[in-house]
Protein backbone atom coordinates (compact mmCIF):
# COMPACT_ATOMS: atom_id res chain seq x y z
CA UNK A 1 0.00 0.00 0.00
CA UNK A 2 1.12 3.54 -0.41
CA UNK A 3 0.00 6.98 -1.52
CA UNK A 4 -1.56 5.40 -4.66
CA UNK A 5 -3.82 3.37 -2.75
CA UNK A 6 -7.09 4.82 -3.55
CA UNK A 7 -10.76 4.85 -3.72
CA UNK A 8 -11.92 1.25 -3.82
CA UNK A 9 -8.65 0.09 -2.65
CA UNK A 10 -8.55 2.02 0.27
CA UNK A 11 -12.12 0.42 0.68
CA UNK A 12 -11.03 -2.81 0.47
CA UNK A 13 -8.06 -1.83 2.97
CA UNK A 14 -10.34 -0.92 5.52
CA UNK A 15 -12.19 -4.58 4.70
CA UNK A 16 -9.18 -6.54 5.72
CA UNK A 17 -8.06 -4.05 8.50
CA UNK A 18 -11.30 -6.00 10.29
CA UNK A 19 -9.22 -9.33 10.52
CA UNK A 20 -6.08 -8.35 13.23
CA UNK A 21 -3.86 -11.18 11.49
CA UNK A 22 -3.63 -9.13 8.41
CA UNK A 23 -0.79 -6.48 8.89
CA UNK A 24 -0.19 -3.97 6.18
CA UNK A 25 3.09 -2.89 4.78
CA UNK A 26 4.62 0.25 2.28
CA UNK A 27 3.64 3.76 3.27
CA UNK A 28 0.12 5.78 4.18
CA UNK A 29 -2.81 5.63 1.67
CA UNK A 30 -3.88 8.50 -0.27
CA UNK A 31 -6.82 8.77 1.48
CA UNK A 32 -9.48 9.60 -1.09
CA UNK A 33 -12.15 7.44 0.05
CA UNK A 34 -14.80 9.94 0.18
CA UNK A 35 -16.55 11.02 -3.19
CA UNK A 36 -14.11 14.00 -3.95
CA UNK A 37 -15.69 17.74 -4.59
CA UNK A 38 -13.15 19.04 -7.83
CA UNK A 39 -12.80 22.48 -8.10
CA UNK A 40 -10.97 24.07 -11.15
CA UNK A 41 -9.14 27.14 -10.52
CA UNK A 42 -8.69 29.89 -12.85
CA UNK A 43 -5.36 28.16 -13.76
CA UNK A 44 -6.30 25.03 -15.02
CA UNK A 45 -5.30 23.32 -11.53
CA UNK A 46 -7.72 21.21 -10.03
CA UNK A 47 -8.48 20.66 -6.16
CA UNK A 48 -9.52 17.69 -4.91
CA UNK A 49 -11.33 17.39 -1.76
CA UNK A 50 -13.12 14.43 -0.02
CA UNK A 51 -16.59 15.35 0.67
CA UNK A 52 -17.24 12.18 2.95
CA UNK A 53 -15.59 11.41 5.95
CA UNK A 54 -14.54 7.03 6.18
CA UNK A 55 -14.33 5.46 9.26
CA UNK A 56 -13.16 1.71 9.76
CA UNK A 57 -14.64 -0.79 12.39
CA UNK A 58 -13.63 0.58 15.71
CA UNK A 59 -14.73 3.92 14.39
CA UNK A 60 -11.30 5.51 13.69
CA UNK A 61 -11.76 8.30 11.27
CA UNK A 62 -9.69 6.82 8.03
CA UNK A 63 -10.60 9.63 5.90
CA UNK A 64 -6.66 11.25 5.61
CA UNK A 65 -5.26 7.69 4.89
CA UNK A 66 -4.94 4.33 6.23
CA UNK A 67 -1.32 4.13 8.11
CA UNK A 68 0.70 0.57 7.34
CA UNK A 69 1.80 -1.85 10.41
CA UNK A 70 5.21 -1.77 8.85
CA UNK A 71 6.49 1.21 6.73
CA UNK A 72 8.57 -0.05 3.74
CA UNK A 73 9.46 2.29 0.51
CA UNK A 74 8.99 0.19 -2.54
CA UNK A 75 9.14 2.61 -5.31
CA UNK A 76 12.33 1.21 -6.19
CA UNK A 77 11.08 -2.36 -6.49
CA UNK A 78 8.87 -0.80 -9.60
CA UNK A 79 12.10 0.14 -11.58
CA UNK A 80 13.08 -3.22 -12.07
CA UNK A 81 10.33 -3.91 -14.89
CA UNK A 82 10.38 -7.49 -14.38
CA UNK A 83 7.33 -9.05 -12.74
CA UNK A 84 9.69 -12.32 -11.48
CA UNK A 85 11.83 -9.91 -9.70
CA UNK A 86 9.79 -7.67 -8.25
CA UNK A 87 7.58 -10.41 -6.50
CA UNK A 88 11.18 -11.75 -5.44
CA UNK A 89 11.78 -8.41 -3.80
CA UNK A 90 8.56 -8.22 -2.32
CA UNK A 91 8.62 -11.92 -0.83
CA UNK A 92 12.46 -11.18 0.68
CA UNK A 93 11.15 -8.03 2.53
CA UNK A 94 7.79 -10.03 4.04
CA UNK A 95 9.89 -13.17 4.96
CA UNK A 96 12.35 -10.54 7.06
CA UNK A 97 9.74 -8.76 9.13
CA UNK A 98 9.62 -9.06 12.67
CA UNK A 99 7.21 -9.54 14.74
Amino acid sequence: MGPNTVSAAEYFLIMLSQDKNIKFLGDKSAGAVGQPLVIVLPSGTKVFINTAKSYNDEGEDVSSGISPHYKYDFSEFYKTGYPDAMLSKFVKVIKELKE
